[in-house]
């Protein structure tokens, strides 16, 4: 009897089906799987049915630093121009704050042309000025994110939440949702503000910053504290090392009692 290869969706099921076999035999080989943030582990579990450790990435805090310049109209967002990064979410809110509502310069290393090009149809139709910035250098972005009032940042189930890390350490107080990693490296009211997703609550408390200097000065330098504490680089390699010296720590011969 001649076999036929799979075809269809029903093939393309029984592929799926292979590969997350194969996927979960592979991580239950492992001694322990890192993952970078709490909200990770919980994707792990639900996934794989396996525990995940959190080892919390880092910024280099002597790259992505503080030079004290003044804050000017304007906010930003940090990501790849996609869906995913909910950049319509954050229009739709600017579009709620009042007149006159900062720009929005958001820089990607990517872009969806067809989501970019949605996204200048929709500023326009808000009266939001909207700049996009695709790959930029390093130096642009450390300069922007020295003179934003802020960052909006309401990804959809981001995992962990690195750019608002990166505005932090440049003393660049953070706007976003509650939701994803965003949990855990935003403190609502001690290095930014945390929102409902919703457009009109996140104008509300966008407002409300723009309109008190002292608490965005407050918020901001208490991010930079916060990166350098928790999310340095060398916290993030004590972390990855503790980790590390606990698996070989298992592998070690025990010695023989005298």
């Amino acid at each position: 009897t001649l076999h036929q290869p799979w075809t269809g969706n029903t093939g393309l099921t029984l592929m799926r089906r292979a590969k997350v076999r194969a996927e979960i035999h592979n991580a239950r080989a492992y001694d322990r799987i890192l993952v970078n943030s709490y909200f990770s582990r919980e994707s792990v579990l639900r996934t794989y049915g396996l525990d995940a450790h959190v080892c919390y990435l880092g910024v280099d805090t002597d790259h992505f630093v503080d030079r004290g310049l003044a804050r000017e109209h304007f906010v930003m967002g940090v990501g790849a121009i996609i869906t995913l990064k909910n950049i319509h979410f954050l229009i739709n809110a600017l579009g709620c704050v009042p007149q006159p509502r900062p720009r929005l310069v958001w820089v990607g290393n990517a872009a969806d042309e067809s989501y970019l090009a949605e996204l200048m149809r929709l500023a326009q139709e808000q009266q939001v000025e909207f700049v996009p910035q695709v790959n930029i250098s390093d130096g642009e972005l450390i300069d922007l994110l020295n003179r934003a009032a802020a960052m909006l940042y309401a990804p959809r189930l981001e995992p962990f939440g690195y750019a608002p890390l990166e505005a932090g350490a440049c003393g660049c107080p953070v706007i976003t949702v509650f939701e994803g990693g965003m949990k855990e490296t935003v403190v609502d009211g001690s290095n930014g503000l945390v929102t409902d997703p919703d457009p009109a609550v996140m104008a509300v408390a966008l407002t409300r910053l723009l309109a008190e200097p002292a608490l965005a000065e407050r918020l901001g330098s208490q991010a930079r504290r916060f990166v350098q504490e928790r999310f340095s680089l060398p916290a993030a390699i004590d972390r990855i090392e503790a980790e590390m010296e606990a698996v070989a720590a298992r592998h070690r011969p025990q010695e023989s009692a005298a």
